[in-house]
């Protein structure tokens, strides 16, 4: 079998990867920092990851792209001061940890 090795910063390669998700496809990538499992954010994607991984109970890292796109899976709105800060350091190799939206998967 043949693997194939992307690259982030190919955009020819950021669509495939788009497209591979959005037909419900996990694939193996990594972050600034650890590889890992990656889905979309659907119902199809959780099951995915949760038959691959044999998880029951552990909720899995959700990553965004931008800070509107955070806000979107987020429980709680963001008081001014953290999203100035956000504004000012996103995009970029930034972790930050919230509690997400109860309405994902």
């Amino acid at each position: 079998m043949k693997s194939n090795t992307l690259s982030w910063y190919d955009e020819q390669a950021i669509i495939l990867i788009a497209q591979f998700l959005r037909k419900n496809n996990v694939i193996l990538g990594t972050t600034d920092t650890i590889p890992g499992l990656f889905a979309s954010i659907t119902e199809s994607g959780y099951n995915s990851l949760k038959q691959m991984k044999k998880r029951s109970d552990k909720p899995f890292l959700l990553l965004a792209a931008s800070l509107e796109q955070a806000l979107t899976l987020v429980s709680t709105p963001l008081s001014d001061e953290l999203t100035m800060t956000l504004k000012h350091c996103w995009p970029g190799p930034l972790t930050v940890v919230f509690n997400a939206n109860p309405h994902l998967p």
